[in-house]
C-alpha cells in the first residue's frame, strides 16, 4: 500500500492511500452481504444472486466499502507511524471500482498532548448506568490537563457557527466542552485499547432504524452520504470510554469485597 501525507494546517494534515483491489475485497464483499436479503422485483427474498444485487445497489455498496475501506486503512497507518488524531475521519475524495485500485483522501486533525488523571481514582455515586456515564464525563473533562487548539474546537461547533463564534462566548464554551471530551476519549482509548467494530456499528444502525421506523439499508445509504456514520464512531466510542470507566470501578469494588470476604 501506498501512503502520502500532507499538512494542510497546524494541526491537520490529509492522508493520501493507494490500495490493491484485493486490499479493499473483503470490504466489498461485507457491504455486499448488508443488502443480500433486500427484495427486488422478479425473485423471492433471500433469493437474489449476488450480481443482482451489486448492481441493484451498485451506488450504496459503493459507499459503503468506501467507509469501511478507508476507515480500516487509515486506523492501520496511524498505528503503524504512531500519529494521534482526534475526531471523525473526513472522506474528501476516493476512487473504487471492482478489480480497480483503490484510492482515497482522508482529513484528520492531530490530537493535542493530555494529561489525564488516573481512571482507576472514578468513584461514581448513581446506580443508573446514564447517570454513571454523565458522572464519567464531567470527572474526566475536570481532571484532564488540555490546552484544546482552536481548530479543533471549531470543527466542533454547528457549521452554521464555525466561522462567526468567537472564544469566551457561551457556543464556543460547549463546544470547546466538547472537543475536550473526544481528545480525552481517544486518549483512553488508544491507552486501553477500546475499539467500535463495525458490528457495533451496525447494532446501533439497526436499532435507530427500528426507531424511526427506516430500513437499516435507507438509513446507512442516508448516512453514507454526508459522513455521519463515522461520527456516529465518534459518540460510541465516547459511550464505550465512560462504560470502561465505570466498569473498572465495579471490578475494583468487587475485588476489594472479595479480599474483606
Amino acid at each position: 500500500m501506498y501512503t502520502s501525507f500532507m499538512q494542510v494546517t497546524p494541526g491537520c494534515i490529509r492522508i493520501t492511500l493507494e490500495a490493491a483491489w484485493s486490499t479493499a475485497a473483503s470490504d466489498y464483499a461485507e457491504a455486499c452481504a448488508l443488502y443480500r436479503d433486500i427484495p427486488v422485483p422478479g425473485f423471492s427474498p433471500g433469493e437474489v444472486p449476488a450480481i443482482i444485487t451489486a448492481n441493484c445497489f451498485s451506488r450504496e455498496i459503493r459507499a459503503e466499502t468506501i467507509r469501511r475501506c478507508a476507515s480500516r486503512l487509515i486506523r492501520s497507518v496511524l498505528v503503524e507511524k504512531g500519529i494521534r488524531t482526534v475526531g471523525p475521519l473526513l472522506i474528501l475524495q476516493a476512487s473504487l471500482e471492482p478489480g480497480e485500485k483503490f484510492v482515497c483522501t482522508i482529513e484528520l486533525l492531530l490530537r493535542p498532548e493530555v494529561a489525564l488523571p488516573d481512571c482507576e481514582n472514578f468513584e461514581p455515586v448513581a446506580d443508573c448506568k446514564h447517570t454513571r456515564r454523565t458522572e464519567a464525563r464531567e470527572w474526566l473533562v475536570a481532571n484532564t490537563e488540555c490546552t484544546v487548539p482552536e481548530p479543533i474546537i471549531r470543527k466542533a461547533l454547528n457549521s452554521t457557527h464555525r466561522d462567526i463564534v468567537q472564544p469566551g462566548s457561551k457556543l464556543w464554551d460547549e463546544a470547546e466542552h466538547n472537543a475536550l471530551l473526544h481528545i480525552i476519549a481517544h486518549e483512553v482509548a488508544d491507552r486501553h485499547g477500546i475499539t467500535v467494530s463495525e458490528e457495533r456499528l451496525e447494532e446501533h444502525l439497526r436499532n435507530v432504524a427500528d426507531t424511526v421506523g427506516m430500513s437499516p439499508a435507507k438509513l446507512r445509504a442516508a448516512y453514507n452520504k454526508n459522513g455521519q456514520i463515522e461520527v456516529i464512531r465518534e459518540s460510541l466510542l465516547i459511550e464505550a470510554v465512560l462504560d470502561f470507566l465505570t466498569k473498572q470501578e465495579e471490578a475494583f469494588l468487587a475485588q476489594e469485597s472479595a479480599i474483606v470476604a
